[in-house]
Order: structure tokens, then sequence, then C-alpha cells
């Protein structure tokens, strides 16, 4: 990937689950609330929507993905 694109920006996803017991809880709480997934909440971090959410405020990109591994 690195090589078809000027940047590449790579974000580690955490293997640790998001709390326990108590946040699966939670995740699946917000869910019914309000529809997101709880795989989507488990690996939602602040810091990466916080440079996603400053990055499209700058127009720094013309496309962003997110692409999920775990290899």
């Amino acid at each position: 990937m690195r090589s078809c694109v000027r940047e590449l920006a790579i974000f580690p996803l955490s293997d640790s689950p998001a709390g326990g017991v108590s946040g699966k809880v939670r995740r699946f709480g917000t869910f019914l609330l309000g529809g997101t997934p709880p795989n989507v909440l488990h690996s939602y971090s602040p810091a990466i929507q916080n440079w996603v959410d400053e990055s499209v405020a700058a127009g720094k990109f013309d496309a962003i993905t997110c692409e999920r591994s775990r290899e």
C-alpha cells in the first residue's frame, strides 16, 4: 500500500479488550440505543478519531480508508 500513496498513516490495533465484561455490556447497550455495532466500538480510539477529524477539516487527503487486519 505504501508504494501506491504519498502518505500512509498506520495506527496499531489494541489487542486488549476495552473494559472487559463491563465494556462489552456498555458497547452492546450503545449498539441498542444508537445502532453502532459492538465490534466497531471495541476498536474505537479517540486519538484516531481526532486525527481523522483534523485531517478532514484541513483537506489534507483526497481519500481516507480504514482497513482492519489481525496479521
